[in-house]
């Protein structure tokens, strides 16, 4: 693996990132492993568990996003952030809305996968999620051109096949393997689940989801403790699976001596609620559950630090962009370690999901301290992040009438811009302190 490259463009020149503090050069290849609906508060390093030893072990040896989110909860928003450095709204559409009057997402997009492409490397991709991969007029694959995809498969196969793969990858290269593991339905192998409540719902059929999520304001304080246990159980399952698979990626990367000029990134593309807002799955609410996310970068010759500043997708790309000199033109977010402390972050969501009424748009603003969530019907919710980490004590009557005032001020510009450029049929109720 990672031979020469023969006739290919040379790559341009590495830059340095604040944080990114390199033994010598910048190493030349990536390696990227990309993890759907993974609930980034499920994650030992986060949670104080022994349930990810591999992955808690890779993080304590890399650069660490640990205040790190999406700019949505859904995997296509994500990845429009993860891949161009900018949020939907900066590039003027909104993907998959359901709605014929807003612009969807455009057959091509600025991404790092292409720049990369453009400069000379090889790229593949190895990928279980249908959204992230290459197909005609569909931008989050372009770029890789070798792709591997089988929906919903193990990463147990994933990893077999980005290894076989990865052989035939000439320096520089690019490797992106994309699991799907944590995402529901959760059937972890029995090696990795735990005991956990029986519960009377099948998740895998749609009509019991929504029967549930009707069900649950009604639902005794024992049956909805019991059904939220029995889902994180679940989870847990998937994630100690996952973690598992990691490491064989990285010992098999370690055997074929692919490490040696090797960055590797891994970031999770969204969350998962879990019925802490009566809804389940994700592409609901833009609370901690749903948007929380891992990033980290390691290489062998990069020195290990904690970044606890607010850090969003966009930022992932803009550090891959200004580490090697991509040239994406529509980079909003910051190289880590260059954003203002008091940057906030901005999420959004408006798209029909298993239903055919109107959606709802949703904004939030998050800072270091509080999170301000308002959905166009009206409904506002303000939580602090650092007393109610999970999000689940509304602070809206309670808290000095002036944070509201100031966090309104920073979100209030999102709204009138989300309005005036995809959403003019729309009319925010509500907002405002």
């Amino acid at each position: 693996m990672f031979l020469l490259l023969l006739g290919c463009t040379d790559p341009a020149p590495s830059h340095s990132v604040a944080l990114l503090d390199f033994a010598g050069e910048t190493p030349k290849n990536v390696v990227v492993w990309s993890i759907d609906t993974l609930r980034r508060d499920l994650v030992g390093r986060y949670a104080a568990t022994d349930d990810t030893p591999f992955l808690d072990g890779f993080l304590a040896s890399s650069v660490v996003m640990d205040d790190h989110a999406s700019c949505g909860n859904w995997t296509v928003a994500s990845f429009v952030c993860l891949y161009t450095g900018a949020s939907a709204l900066d590039l003027g559409f909104e993907p998959d809305s359901g709605d014929p009057a807003v612009p969807d997402m455009p057959p091509l997009l600025d991404t790092w996968p292409v720049a990369f492409r453009a400069q000379g490397y090889d790229t593949a991709l190895v990928s279980a999620n249908p959204f992230v991969s290459a197909k005609k007029d569909w931008p989050l694959g372009a770029g890789y051109q070798e792709v591997w995809l089988e929906a919903n498969v193990r990463g147990e196969l994933l990893v077999d096949q980005a290894l076989a793969m990865g052989e035939d990858l000439s320096s520089p290269s690019l490797l992106q393997v994309h699991f799907m593991d944590t995402h529901e339905p959760y059937e972890a192998p029995e090696e990795f689940q735990e005991p956990a409540p029986e519960i009377t719902y099948d998740l895998s059929d749609p009509t019991e989801i929504q029967r549930l999520e009707q069900d649950w304001i009604n639902l005794d304080a024992q049956e909805q403790a019991d059904i939220q246990d029995a889902l994180a159980a679940g989870h847990r399952g998937e994630i100690r699976y996952l973690d598992h698979q990691l490491e064989r990626l990285w010992q098999g990367l370690e055997d074929q001596g692919a490490l040696a000029d090797t960055l590797i990134l891994v970031v999770s593309d969204h969350g998962q609620q879990h019925l802490e807002r009566a809804r389940w799955s994700h592409g609901n609410h833009l609370h901690q559950e749903e948007t929380g996310a891992i990033a980290a970068i390691w290489a062998q010759n990069l020195s290990p630090a904690s970044w606890s500043g607010l850090t969003v997708h966009q930022d992932v790309a803009a550090t891959l962009n200004a580490l090697y000199g991509l040239g994406l033109e529509s980079v909003t977010g910051l190289p880590l370690g260059e954003a203002d402390a008091t940057r906030p972050r901005m999420q959004q969501y408006y798209r029909n999901h298993l239903s055919e009424t109107t959606a709802v748009p949703r904004q939030s603003l998050e800072t270091e301290e509080w999170r301000l969530s308002y959905a166009w019907d009206g409904v506002q919710r303000l939580h602090h992040r650092q007393e109610d980490p999970a999000e689940l004590t509304d602070q809206l009557e309670l808290a000095d009438p002036q944070v509201l005032v100031d966090l309104w001020d920073q979100l209030q510009p999102q709204v009138d811009r989300l309005q005036e450029t995809l959403l003019p049929h729309h009319t925010p109720e509500g907002s405002g302190p």
